[in-house]
């Protein structure tokens, strides 16, 4: 099994969208990050490895069919990046990339199993805040 991910860091991105990936987050998810605006529409960023990336699409590929499957795929794909971190662990996030999450100056990087989530820092905070009751009484069922 693979090592999980787990636990926020924080990063500065600079006006051209580029920031530093934490190295302990890099070094689970591999060389080549894939980069997928959120599929909730609350405005953040799924950061997957290659492997993370095809699992993804497999879980579309048998929870969808047809002209579904199709609409499906074609938005999520035409928006996802791929990106490689320079020798520092930076990243450069593109612009539109950047619009959907609303990301400028301080970001958030949650470690979510398999794959990291990139925030708007204040947006991620306020969110986590108006769902911690529902949360708990989520984890009081499971717990």
């Amino acid at each position: 099994m693979a090592a999980r991910l787990s636990g926020k860091k924080n990063a500065m991105m600079d006006a051209r969208g580029r920031m530093s990936f934490p190295a302990q987050f890099l070094a689970k998810l591999g060389g080549t990050l894939y980069l997928t605006p959120d599929t909730e529409g609350l405005g953040y960023l799924i950061v997957n490895s290659e492997d993370g990336y095809d699992a993804f699409l497999d879980d579309l590929n048998t929870k969808f069919q047809g002209n579904r499957l199709r609409q499906i795929l074609r938005h999520c794909c035409s928006a996802t990046v791929s990106l490689e971190p320079d020798k520092l662990g930076r990243i450069t996030i593109p612009e539109d990339l950047c619009k959907h999450a609303k990301l400028s100056g301080k970001v958030a990087i949650i470690g979510i199993g398999d794959y990291a989530e990139i925030w708007d820092e204040e947006r991620f905070l306020k969110d986590d805040e108006e769902k911690a009751e529902s949360t708990n009484e989520l984890m009081a069922e499971v717990i």
